[in-house]
């Protein structure tokens, strides 16, 4: 047996897998080795006793997640999984190539993560290229959980923010300025913190101060993030994404995207059953070329 995993810095999705079946699923909170050494990670995996009644019996893991783009840092994942699952081969990998391979079909794409954080790639099925970096939530994660959770903290004490909306996030949210300080200076997890607030903007979705926080912020994203590849602006590919913020706001994300004259492709919001998909896929290709 196998589990694909696919974490974002808030929590991470793992797909227990028989050949091309899931038999089981879980969840779990993100692994994200900017944010975790590696006996924190086990720490957490040893609390799981579910987890556990697999640990002797998985041969693979493929584990995809947010800040994994360093072998050094990968390390601190793939250590802590060998340790807990101390019979499987473990492969460490980013975020960013299993939204590209469970986004992909056949065709090259622009494929973009908007969740917690945010990034961007090209990929035509064999080339992962990534024309900017990530700057992660201080410099950049534009469109992003945290990027929108910092804006509306900003106005809410700036007092920009409307005022029956600053009434009802001010029933929801802890807002006196100590206490926000303290979370997001002192805390080594302040994205994960600010995309908590990411909710409020769900359930005001149809606010015009939210659509236009949400659709500039999307324009801000596809700004740096996709007009960057000259195959996008050309239209020649089409531009999918994978994550909640896309998910749940996606037509003002269709609105950027023509703004931008891009071409819209998928927008979902969990990439776990496409990674299925993806290694059913090449799993059976490896057996035939050995045929």
């Amino acid at each position: 047996m196998r589990f694909i995993v696919d974490s974002g810095s808030t929590k991470a999705d793992w797909a227990l897998c028989r050949d091309s079946e899931i038999v089981a699923s879980f969840q779990t909170i993100g692994f994200n080795p900017y944010f975790m050494n590696s006996d924190e990670v086990l720490s957490y995996l040893n609390q799981r006793q579910d987890l556990h009644e697999y640990a002797q019996h998985i041969s693979e893991i493929y584990f995809y997640g947010a800040g994994c783009s360093d072998p050094q840092l990968n390390q601190k994942i793939s250590s802590a999984l060998s340790r807990f699952f101390s019979k499987a081969q473990v492969r460490v990998d980013h975020d960013l190539t299993a939204a590209a391979f469970a986004l992909y079909e056949s065709k090259p794409i622009i494929a973009c993560i908007l969740g917690t954080g945010s990034n961007s790639c090209y990929y035509d099925g064999q080339i992962l290229q990534e024309v900017v970096p990530a700057l992660g939530y201080i410099l950049g994660d534009e469109g992003s959980g945290s990027y929108f959770g910092k804006t509306l903290i900003r106005d809410h004490q700036y007092r920009r923010m409307p005022t029956e909306l600053s009434i009802d996030f001010e029933m929801e949210y802890e807002t006196r300025w100590n206490e926000i300080v303290k979370k997001v200076y002192q805390s080594s997890v302040a994205n994960v913190h600010l995309a908590s607030y990411f909710p409020f903007a769900i359930k005001h979705r149809s606010h015009p101060y939210i659509i236009e926080m949400v659709e500039s912020g999307f324009d801000f994203f596809l700004e740096n993030h996709v007009m960057c590849y000259p195959q996008a602006a050309s239209r020649h590919f089409e531009v999918s994404f994978i994550g909640s913020i896309g998910h749940f706001f996606k037509p003002l994300l269709l609105t950027s995207l023509e703004k931008k004259g891009l071409k819209p492709g998928k927008i979902i919001q969990k990439p776990i059953e496409g990674l299925v998909a993806h290694h059913t896929k090449t799993n059976k290709n490896a057996i035939q070329n050995q045929i």
